[in-house]
């Protein structure tokens, strides 16, 4: 992966892979952390959305403790789509912890998530 002006002077093209990239970093690790589930089809053509649950915790907690001890934001909940969490089985936390993978986000930035989810899942 590129500076973050490498990836500004590709274009879009070089933006959307920065973003996959990340993308596919933080499902990989994620999948390795005991009490992490993860939701959804994570083919190739994915976008930078990635919804999980932490066993033992409301959604809301996750986002809260996540916002307040490391300075990480995230949404929580069932983000305007209440029926699917019903077809998810996750109406008992709360929804899902919702990490967005925008074109600024670094790999620092995934890594300090990652580090923190591992903490939290503890």
């Amino acid at each position: 992966m590129g500076s973050l002006m490498e990836i500004k002077a590709a274009g879009t093209k070089g933006w959307l892979a920065h973003e996959q990239q990340l993308t596919d970093k933080l499902i990989a690790q994620l999948k390795r952390i005991p009490g992490v589930k993860l939701y959804g089809d994570f083919g190739q053509d994915k976008v930078g959305i990635v919804p999980f649950h932490i066993r033992g915790y409301q959604a809301s907690e996750v986002g809260l403790l996540l916002d307040t001890d490391y300075g990480i934001a995230v949404r929580t909940g069932y983000h305007c789509a209440p029926l699917i969490h019903k077809h998810l089985k996750d109406e008992a936390s709360g929804g899902v912890v919702r990490i967005g993978i925008g074109r600024y986000t670094t790999e620092k930035e995934i890594d300090t998530l990652v580090a923190a989810v591992e903490e939290l899942a503890e």
